[in-house]
C-alpha cells in the first residue's frame, strides 16, 4: 500500500509504478483512490498539489486507464453532517446508514459542477487501470 500523492513526482513514484506493473499479470487490474486538486490547493498532509493529468501522465507509461471518477470531497453534505453530529443516532443505525451516506456523498461529488472543485482544497478520485504488456 502506498499513497502516490506523496511520491508521484519523485523517482520513487516511477519505481513504485514500475513494480506494481511488474507484479500484475498482463491486463491485470489495479484500483486506487488518490487526491487531486482543481483549486491549486491540497490537503494538509499532501506534500504538493497534484492534478488529474499528473496521474494520467505517470500511469500511462505502464497502464491503460479504464475508468476515473470523483469519489469524495473533503466537505460532507449538510445531510451527512447532521447524521454524524446527532447524539440520537444508535450504533446499529450508524452501521446501517453509513454505507448509504457514503454512496450519497459519492453521488453528490460526481454530480457537482467544476466550479465546486475550484473552491475546495482537493478531492479524491478512483482510478481503475489495467497493466499493459511488459515494457
Amino acid at each position: 500500500s502506498e499513497v502516490l500523492t506523496y511520491i508521484l513526482k519523485k523517482p520513487e513514484g516511477q519505481i513504485a509504478l514500475s513494480e506494481i506493473h511488474r507484479v500484475l499479470t498482463p491486463n491485470g487490474r489495479w484500483i486506487m483512490i488518490e487526491q487531486a486538486s482543481v483549486s491549486g490547493r491540497k490537503s494538509e498532509s499532501a506534500t504538493e498539489v497534484l492534478v488529474i493529468n499528473d496521474y494520467v501522465n505517470a500511469l500511462s507509461k505502464f497502464f491503460k486507464i479504464e475508468r476515473m471518477y470523483k469519489v469524495r470531497s473533503p466537505d460532507f453534505s449538510t445531510t451527512t453532517c447532521k447524521f454524524i453530529e446527532s447524539p440520537k443516532v444508535s450504533f446499529s443505525s450508524f452501521k446501517w446508514l453509513t454505507p448509504c451516506l457514503a454512496q450519497y456523498e459519492t453521488w453528490l461529488v460526481n454530480k457537482a459542477p467544476e466550479s465546486y472543485f475550484k473552491k475546495t482544497s482537493y478531492y479524491e478520485f478512483l482510478i481503475e487501470a489495467s497493466a499493459t504488456k511488459a515494457n
